[in-house]
């Protein structure tokens, strides 16, 4: 009786432990693109929410790295701007680790990517000072002092963290500086020149930091600052470079805000990127703005984001390229012509 007693103490531990290890496993599977998303692609990130709410978060709640899992997964929801999924992952993520301060952080993005800056400033200053070398805690709270125009704070972080600080952070303070200084016309000191210098010499390739070292260094105005991005932007658009050419433009926009060009530049480069939903939703974006000419352009490029779709979108197609056309934008008439010979229009 005993040895079967034995036998069966054996056997069920023997299947726990096997369907224990098989969930550590499959976590880790589960992992790698969360780890992936969170460490390099921030900006576009490659899993959608449905996926992730199946990925295990409480056995095991810890990465190999000691980040919780539930904090990977909050990243998602801040990208969406889900505030109470957001918020609920980054809270009880936290409670597994509180030492990486990274609840605080993706509460500062999340306001952030509200525009509830004042909120944004207060966790990212926390998470910053919590982690005072993560580069992320950092540029993040870069941003957030920008867009406060907390200039003597912005300058202060530089000179407390440029010795360890990497390529980002020289690149924000140098385009965040140019841009409050410009706006509130203020000059520019001997050590934000001095400064600048040194971060052209770092990082001579980084096309922010160069438009902001003649902007400083020369001291331009705003639209010749502006007018440097579009040309950087141009360049790297020549070059079919369209996810550096986009990043140029908005910041072309932030120094300049009003100028229809570079709103349509970044719609024309998410189309050939195929990125259609982006460029439709920016384009609807600038409708009713006051600084919007129109001149038939918008239809024209709106037009192009279902041309590839014709079988499907052939009357909107048509609409908008004979708008276009009615409104005076000459490339529209010769498109409309052909599409009406192909497809028929009328």
């Amino acid at each position: 009786m005993s040895k079967y007693l034995a036998s069966t103490i054996y056997l069920i531990a023997l299947i726990l432990a096997s369907y224990s290890n098989w969930r550590v496993f499959k976590s880790y599977q589960e992992q790698l693109p969360l780890l992936a998303d969170f460490n390099f692609r921030q900006a576009n990130l490659g899993l959608s929410t449905e996926v992730i709410e199946g990925f295990q978060d409480y056995y095991p709640n810890l990465n190999s790295l000691s980040i919780p899992i539930k904090i990977l997964k909050a990243n998602y929801y801040v990208r969406d701007q889900n505030i109470e999924k957001a918020l609920k992952y980054s809270n009880d993520g936290n409670k597994f680790n509180p030492y990486l301060f990274l609840s605080e952080f993706q509460k500062g993005r999340l306001y952030l990517n509200l525009n509830q800056i004042d909120s944004a400033y207060y966790y990212l200053n926390k998470a910053a000072k919590g982690l005072p070398k993560n580069q992320s805690h950092l540029t993040y709270l870069q941003l957030a002092l920008g867009q406060l125009e907390k200039q003597e704070e912005l300058d202060s972080l530089f000179e407390l963290k440029k010795n360890f600080a990497e390529e980002a952070f020289w690149q924000n303070q140098f385009f965040l500086l140019s841009k409050i200084k410009l706006k509130k016309s203020i000059a520019f000191t001997s050590n934000d020149s001095l400064n600048v210098e040194e971060a052209i010499k770092k990082y001579p390739k980084n096309k922010i930091i160069r438009v902001a070292h003649q902007a400083i260094t020369l001291n331009l105005n705003s639209i010749l600052s502006a007018n440097l991005f579009d040309s950087e932007a141009n360049i790297s658009f020549e070059n079919k470079d369209y996810d550096e050419a986009i990043k140029l433009w908005k910041k072309a926009i932030e120094v300049i805000p009003n100028d229809q060009a570079y709103y349509f530049n970044i719609a024309r480069s998410l189309t050939l990127q195929k990125k259609y939903k982006s460029s439709d939703s920016l384009l609807k974006s600038i409708i009713g703005k006051g600084f919007l000419v129109d001149n038939g352009e918008k239809e024209f490029l709106m037009a192009m984001n279902y041309i590839d779709d014709i079988d499907n979108y052939r009357f909107k197609v048509c609409n908008l390229l004979k708008t276009s056309k009615e409104k005076g934008f000459e490339i529209a008439s010769n498109i409309y012509k052909q599409l009406d010979e192909q497809v028929g229009c009328n």
